[in-house]
């Protein structure tokens, strides 16, 4: 039903759009005017056409086999965001100077028009640059962080965070991926974790990545934990087994790849009698996907030692971190993707991510416990990422009694 309502949205998204484009190009004289008045004709039945094919092409039910059909759903809400959405933007400056009325007729043409075309120009440029080249970076984002329990062997403990692969709009990316493995081995990592999200739904787009995964390496390990999008609740599937099974996949990467998988529990690292937990948790989130997260599970006979949490989504750590009582001195999330736009510098950062999520992307702190919102490496949906690259974090604990 989702999957319905959605692409109705869609199309009447795009035809309201090209209704309003034609008819404000139409007011315009000249050849140039013409060839956009016919080529927004076009690509509107184009693009309509091309969408209601995959709708109806698309299988009502998937199996265990794993047929990707998704992606080219992801292709077409790529082409909206690089041709259409400009326009909507477009579309609300007008109707808000037309509301206004405080806009001269001799203003509109002299300033407001050239604005419109120099705007439309920077936004379309941007969604290209984001689509050829802002996927492909990976931005490395280093913290230190102090935790006045954290014994003296694991000073200068040092890990390394990668999430939200998303593996099945990768496809193309094996390659640039692999240069990436050795720039994240040579940080030389104590431990390598995954904060969940490796598929988008199906455990067959894993296939062909297990030279990536399992070339990276951490002295003491890789650690993993699954994400809303790795339990595949956005599929209606033929059966509860052909799901459980998919899920067991995704799975089954990991760990032939060298990942421990903590599904609500913990393991402990010992250095010279002194201890330090890393637990996960499987995914929590809100309505409509269930909880699958237990923390309290999770924690058990962690006492008072100093604890790394890895959990999906961030607004478990409001929802249900900040109020236990155990030492979870640093919290490593992803999910959000930061909306793969928006910027984020050391003067400004700014996501509409930020209008969903209180905690959207990089480090934040209430009292002595941290959050680190990892905005991913991967991208679903649109195939890009506009300011809001692909990162991996890196921490180093301090062990603030040896200062």
């Amino acid at each position: 039903m989702r999957l319905y309502v959605s692409s109705i949205i869609i199309i009447a998204f795009i035809v309201i759009i090209d209704w309003w484009f034609v008819r404000y190009v139409s007011r315009y004289k000249g050849r140039r005017a013409r060839i956009l008045y016919w080529f927004s004709i076009v690509s509107s039945a184009a693009y309509i056409s091309f969408f209601t094919s995959i709708f109806l092409a698309s299988p009502l039910t998937a199996d265990v086999s794993g047929a990707n059909f998704y992606d080219y759903f992801f292709w077409a809400i790529t082409w909206n965001m690089i041709w259409y959405f400009p326009r909507f933007v477009l579309m609300v400056l007008t109707f808000l100077a037309f509301l206004s009325g405080l806009i001269s007729t001799k203003f509109k043409t002299k300033v407001f028009r050239p604005f419109n075309n120099v705007f439309i120009i920077i936004v379309i440029s941007l969604g290209l640059y984001g689509f050829f080249i802002g996927r492909s970076l990976l931005i490395e984002r280093s913290f230190t962080v102090e935790n006045k329990q954290l014994p003296a062997s694991f000073n200068n403990y040092r890990i390394v965070q990668l999430s939200d692969m998303h593996l099945g709009t990768m496809a193309n990316s094996k390659d640039r991926w692999l240069r990436f493995v050795d720039k994240i081995n040579k940080l030389n990592p104590d431990l390598i974790v995954f904060t969940g999200d490796l598929v988008n739904n199906f455990w067959t787009e894993t296939l062909g990545w297990d030279s990536v995964f399992s070339r990276l390496h951490a002295n003491d390990g890789k650690i993993a934990i699954m994400g809303n999008h790795d339990y595949g609740d956005y599929i209606p599937w033929t059966t509860q087994y052909d799901k459980v099974m998919n899920h067991t996949k995704v799975k089954s990467f990991l760990t032939k790849n060298g990942f421990q998988i903590l599904e609500n529990e913990n393991v402990s690292f010992i250095k010279n009698n002194d201890t330090l937990i890393i637990a996960g948790v499987e995914n929590w989130g809100h309505p409509p996907f269930p909880k699958y997260g237990n923390l309290s599970k999770a924690l058990q006979e962690t006492g008072n030692l100093p604890i790394v949490l890895l959990t999906h989504d961030p607004d478990h750590w409001e929802g249900e971190v900040l109020d236990v009582n155990q030492n979870i001195f640093l919290t490593l999330t992803g999910h959000t993707h930061g909306f793969q736009v928006g910027m984020r510098t050391k003067w400004l950062t700014f996501s509409p991510a930020a209008w969903r999520y209180k905690y959207w992307g990089g480090m934040y702190q209430v009292g002595d416990k941290n959050l680190y919102v990892n905005t991913g490496a991967g991208f679903i949906a649109f195939k890009g990422r506009i300011g809001m690259w692909p990162e991996v974090a890196i921490f180093d604990l301090k062990a603030t009694s040896t200062n």
